[in-house]
């Protein structure tokens, strides 16, 4: 089964329902629901969702959703290791560069965002949720 690693902007396409990304946003859970590939966040992420949710709904829509969505993904954790290394690449993004060495560290397949140009230097399959 694949891993696939999803990028943050995709989980708050779902919890803020942005149009036109939720659709897109919803297959790529759909399909994790139904087993065909192992979703996977890091802790990086569950930390942005909530301060985003929590600015736009509180406390407490932003906790019901962290807590549905970690049933349904594996999160990973960001250690040490993680942030020296998105020191010392070249990414341009901080925290995609976290974001990409936590999934090289987790042998992830793929890595499902709408900022693809943010991983052009990944070694792992970068692509849209709509060509999952």
């Amino acid at each position: 089964m694949k891993r696939v690693l999803i990028d943050t902007n995709i989980i708050l396409d779902i919890a803020l329902q942005r149009i036109p990304f939720v659709n897109a946003a919803d297959r790529v859970f759909y399909r994790i629901e139904k087993g065909e590939i192992k979703g996977l966040i890091t802790a990086l992420s569950v930390s942005d969702i909530y301060y985003v949710l929590r600015k736009n709904g509180g406390r407490e829509k932003a906790i019901l959703f962290i807590r549905e969505l970690v049933d349904l993904v594996e999160v990973l954790n960001v250690n040490k290791e993680n942030i020296m290394e998105a020191i010392a690449s070249e990414f341009k993004d901080f925290e995609d560069a976290i974001q990409y060495s936590v999934a090289d560290n987790n042998n992830i397949d793929m890595i499902i965002t709408r900022n693809i140009s943010d991983f052009k230097l990944s070694k792992i399959k970068v692509c849209y949720p709509e060509e999952l």
